[in-house]
């Protein structure tokens, strides 16, 4: 240890390790929230599928019968996000085509564009302790998580991470991620039920998702991208 830094009593450094594990521990169980609520955001998917699927004369039973079983099947079965959705989409576009569905539909997809980047960057994302103050074990490392981005410094040849880049993401971070994901999942809910009826008056829930995520586009811009 340097003579910089030296160590505090064992029964003070102690309760710092204790401090620095247990805020270790409420920022993984906010990234694991985070995370299993996306699987909300696919079921939703997956009943508005469903719901544009439909027969025009109701099957009884419908959507618990067989035919809808082998459709919930195969949309099951595609291992990525962004196939599901492509298929999702291509049937529910063809179901609200000539209606106000159709572009309401566009835009909540541009939602859920955006929210699965997220997703996608809680998944991918490394997790590193991260401090304002100097290089001490005196001084509480908060978790956060930046891409993994690696490259070669010519001079050593050890592999180091570029830090220029980007965005942080923090625990704050992460419980809004739950709660959009929790949003928007209720959103597609929602927009299912009224194609299903052919009421195209917006419910609340999905006015107000749609609202933020025209909000937040405004304001970055890149990630329209």
């Amino acid at each position: 240890m340097s003579d910089d830094f030296p160590l505090p009593p064992p029964d003070v450094f102690n309760a710092m390790i204790d401090r620095q594990l247990m805020a270790e521990a409420r920022f993984y169980e906010a990234l694991g929230r985070a995370i299993a609520w996306w699987a909300h955001v696919e079921m939703s998917l997956l009943l508005a599928y469903l719901v544009a699927l439909k027969p025009a004369e109701e099957a009884p039973g419908w959507p618990h019968d067989r035919s809808a079983a082998e459709a919930a099947a195969q949309f099951s079965v595609i291992l990525g996000f962004e196939g599901k959705l492509s298929l999702a989409r291509r049937v529910i576009e063809s179901r609200a085509a000539g209606t106000p569905f159709f572009d309401e539909w566009s835009k909540l997809c541009g939602v859920i564009d955006k929210r699965q980047r997220r997703r996608n960057q809680l998944a991918h994302y490394m997790v590193i302790g991260s401090s304002e103050g100097p290089d001490s074990p005196l001084v509480l490392r908060r978790s956060v998580m930046v891409p993994q981005v690696l490259a070669i410094n010519a001079k050593t040849n050890r592999w180091r991470r570029l830090a220029q880049e980007p965005e942080t993401i923090r625990q704050v971070d992460l419980d809004m991620a739950r709660r959009d994901f929790g949003d928007l999942s209720m959103a597609i809910e929602s927009f299912a039920a009224r194609l299903d009826r052919q009421d195209d008056g917006h419910a609340p829930i999905a006015a107000q998702v749609l609202g933020i995520a025209e909000a937040d586009l405004a304001r970055h811009p890149k990630d329209q991208r």
